[in-house]
C-alpha cells in the first residue's frame, strides 16, 4: 500500500463537485457506505466514510493508528457524488475502556459532521463495538478494517472523561 502521506494532496475545485470525467454532481449523504475506505482514483486522497460523510484520512500516522495494515480500500469514480464531512483528527487513537466486564472500543476523534460556520468540530469518544456486539453489528463491520490490536488500554475513568461522541455505524 502507498503512504497515505503520499497520496493526500489538494485537488483542483473544478474537481470537487464533478465526477473525474467532469460531470458536476450534488453531494448527497451515503450511510449505506458507512466504514468503507474510499478513493476516486489510485494515487488520490483516502476518505473514510462516517455516518455517510466522507472523511479525509490526514496522514500516513493516522491512518495506522486506526486502520489494519493493508485494509482494503476501493476505487469509487462517484466519491465527489458524497457529502464532505470533518477530516479524521489527525494523531485520531482506538481506546479500550477496561475494567468492566463489557470492554468497549471507542475512537477517539471529531464528530463526522461539518460544523457550523465559524465553530470548532466537535470532539469526543465514539463507540465503535464491544465483546458483546453493542451497538448491534459494529464490531463485526469494523473488526476487519479497524486496527483494535493498537488500542490503549484506558481506565473507565479516563475513558468517561472524554465526552460522549457519535456511535460509529455500520451499513444502513
Amino acid at each position: 500500500m502507498s503512504s497515505v502521506n503520499e497520496i493526500v494532496h489538494p485537488r483542483e475545485s473544478a474537481d470537487l463537485n464533478s465526477t473525474p470525467d467532469g460531470v458536476a454532481v450534488v453531494p448527497e449523504l451515503r450511510p449505506d457506505l458507512n466504514g468503507l475506505l474510499l478513493r476516486v482514483r489510485e494515487g488520490d486522497p483516502l476518505y473514510l466514510i462516517d455516518r455517510g460523510y466522507k472523511r479525509l484520512i490526514p496522514n500516513d500516522a493516522t491512518y495506522k493508528n486506526l486502520f489494519k495494515e493493508g485494509a482494503k480500500s476501493s476505487i469509487d469514480h462517484n466519491l465527489n457524488g458524497i457529502m464532505t464531512g470533518t477530516p479524521v483528527a489527525d494523531g485520531a487513537v482506538l481506546i479500550h475502556e477496561t475494567g468492566w466486564m463489557e470492554r468497549y472500543t471507542y475512537l477517539v476523534d471529531y464528530s463526522p459532521e461539518p460544523p457550523p460556520a465559524g465553530t470548532k468540530p466537535t470532539f469526543g469518544r465514539r463507540q465503535i463495538g464491544s465483546n458483546d456486539e453493542k451497538p448491534p453489528g459494529v464490531y463485526t463491520l469494523v473488526s476487519t478494517t479497524y486496527q483494535f490490536g493498537k488500542a490503549q488500554d484506558v481506565a473507565p475513568i479516563v475513558a468517561s472523561a472524554i465526552p460522549s461522541g457519535l456511535t460509529v455505524l455500520p451499513p444502513s
